[in-house]
């Protein structure tokens, strides 16, 4: 019986991870998979035969395209829950933000067309904005889905709102565009009002290694004027920072760079 080496096994993985992530935004033909990954057809038709085995990846077979399949559904609140706990490494900061703002501190990450709360700690206030841990909303509206947006790969950026184009009815795709820009730009998006009338946010991206979250501040518009909000961006920026250095520091980087760049006509 053949046995594969500790470093087949490390390559094996991190194609398989490079086919998920070229099926992530949508379908996608094996032509397109295989530019995108770099990988051979034959590479790359073999890996996915084995993820579709195990219905981590799926295949139309009228369009012959690829996408992610739902056993990949089982791993979602795990995923989630794991981030989490990451981000509670960041606890203090983030507390201290919380005290310094005197409103509601939230971390959002996206999940295909949404953003999810990750981590929310509720302003002290009796008028307050506030959600649940785990509970989404449309990625296209608010703030935070504007961080996640402008500071999301390009080409990731470009299938996602293409994507949104398709979802979203009255998508208007140019006004959202220039948003990005401005956020990307200016390196922070406001929201006053967008998504809930009488609620407004500040929010700033975590950009980590591996991760991006929206770090986001958020209260009734009675208390927050858009001066206001823009007074927290130094405290935001820290705590962002101080967050981004937690998550490099505890999330597993490639074993091994050489891996990565490694032959891939196989």
């Amino acid at each position: 019986m053949e046995r594969r080496s500790g470093s087949d096994r490390v390559q094996v993985i991190d194609r398989s991870v490079d086919l998920l992530e070229a099926v992530s935004e949508g379908p996608r033909s094996l032509a397109e998979i295989c530019r995108a990954t770099g990988l051979s057809k034959p590479t790359a038709f073999r890996l996915l035969a084995g993820l579709a085995a195990r219905g981590v990846v799926m295949k139309d077979p009228v369009g012959s395209t690829y996408m992610l399949g739902p056993s990949l559904l089982r791993y979602a609140p795990g995923a989630l829950a794991g981030v989490g706990s990451l981000v509670s490494l960041g606890r203090a900061e983030l507390d201290e933000l919380a005290s310094e703002t005197g409103e509601t501190v939230a971390l959002h990450i996206r999940s295909g067309l949404e953003r999810v709360y990750v981590e929310e700690l509720p302003s002290r206030h009796s008028i307050r904005y506030a959600s649940l841990v785990g509970s989404t909303a449309p990625l296209h509206l608010g703030a935070s889905g504007v961080i996640l947006l402008a500071f999301m790969a390009d080409n990731q950026r470009e299938r996602t709102l293409s994507l949104l184009e398709l979802s979203v009815d009255r998508f208007n795709r140019r006004a959202l565009e220039e948003q990005l820009r401005k956020a990307r730009r200016q390196g922070w998006a406001m929201s006053l009002g967008t998504r809930l009338t009488g609620a407004s946010a500040i929010s700033t991206p975590v950009r980590a290694d591996r991760l991006l979250l929206a770090l986001s501040v958020i209260g009734p518009s009675s208390r927050l004027s858009a001066a206001t909000l823009e007074g927290f961006l130094p405290s935001m920026r820290r705590a962002a920072e101080h967050l981004a250095a937690v998550l490099d520091l505890h999330t597993p980087r490639s074993l091994s760079e050489a891996s990565h760049r490694s032959d891939r006509s196989d």
